[in-house]
């Protein structure tokens, strides 16, 4: 495995598409102070994932991208790309050339390429980790040889760790700890609205069995309401059955009361006009209690109608002509007035 081209395109004081080829062997990149040689070395690190400011001497990612000058516009975008020749397998990829490609916009939109391939900078940190390549030991900055002699114990494991391939493990290992994290701060959350829902929730269960024991009680209500108005429809219908009958005696009673009446008043009359004999006292004694007597058979009736007409008035369900009733048992009243007027001396 050998670097082959970099190639920079709006990167730093690289306004224009930069191409570097290398060949095998050592390659030196000389210039005076000023000219962009750690530019370069800063395309590098960028490309095989750095991400500190620090180390790429830049606050934000838009400080990578190339700011102008009084003569050339600046540019809306930086590009690093970088080949590498894989024939001996050094990456753990089916390719004998592998290419990475890097590009950030001013409005801090990155992207990334693995032969030409969208990915993920995860991924390609990953790949430089299973490569055992890195920017720790990869790139050896100016004044940074005696790094491993000066680091601290906790530096130079993770030097040794880069050394020994471990990075790639470390890298899943922060990030499994990154989502137990993330998992366990979910996991308050949600026992939190557990605990806000709960008297909701049992409310709600409450109400869904006084729901799903609302139809059973509808349809026993129903039953219950079929059988009751069923047998008072029944009691009803054989009350209005006797309502016709009923109708014919009363009128024929009333047509013979009206004429009993009749006869009555036309006999009290010739007896005004006349001093009675004892044979026609008797006689008009006979008529005058009898006709009381069917008068109280009349009040009887008259009372019993009363009490149907009262009995269907309360029932609404069933639709009833009770103007019939009502005008006999106003017929009956007026025959027991005009009755109740004669009162005769037969002494």
């Amino acid at each position: 495995m050998y670097l082959k081209k970099l190639e920079l395109q709006g990167f730093k004081s690289f306004a224009n598409k930069t191409v570097f080829d290398f060949s095998s062997g050592i390659t030196a990149i000389v210039g005076p102070n000023g000219s962009g040689k750690s530019n370069v070395i800063d395309a590098l690190r960028w490309i095989l994932g750095e991400s500190s400011a620090k180390n790429m001497r830049a606050d934000k990612s838009e400080n990578l991208i190339f700011s102008g000058t009084s003569k050339k516009a600046r540019s809306s975008m930086a590009e690093v790309s970088v080949t590498f020749d894989n024939s001996s397998q050094f990456f753990p990829v089916d390719f004998s050339e592998v290419v990475i490609r890097r590009r950030v916009t001013r409005d801090g939109v990155s992207k990334y390429w693995i032969n030409e391939s969208a990915v993920r900078l995860r991924d390609i940190v990953d790949l430089f980790a299973q490569a055992r390549l890195g920017t720790q030991f990869s790139i050896v900055s100016q004044g940074s040889a005696d790094s491993f002699i000066a680091a601290s114990p906790s530096q130079r494991r993770e030097m040794m760790e880069e050394i020994l391939g471990l990075r790639r493990y470390q890298i899943k290992r922060r990030d499994a700890k990154n989502k137990l994290a993330l998992t366990q701060t979910n996991l308050e959350r949600v026992r939190a609205l557990i605990e806000e829902l709960l008297p909701h929730l049992r409310l709600l269960r409450r109400q869904a069995k006084k729901w799903e024991r609302a139809g059973e009680v509808e349809k026993e209500l129903l039953e219950v309401e079929k059988r009751y108005f069923g047998a008072r429809i029944k009691a009803l219908s054989v009350m209005d059955a006797r309502i016709v009958p009923l109708e014919q005696e009363l009128k024929e009673k009333h047509e013979r009361c009206r004429t009993d009446v009749k006869s009555a008043q036309d006999a009290f009359v010739l007896v005004e006009k006349r001093a009675p004999k004892k044979e026609e006292k008797g006689e008009l004694r006979a008529r005058y209690e009898k006709l009381f007597t069917e008068r109280g058979e009349l009040e009887r009736r008259l009372s019993s109608l009363e009490a149907e007409i009262r009995i269907l008035s309360s029932t609404k369900s069933v639709p009833l002509n009770h103007q019939l009733l009502l005008s006999v048992a106003s017929s009956l009243k007026e025959v027991l007035q005009n009755i109740s007027q004669f009162n005769f001396d037969f002494s």
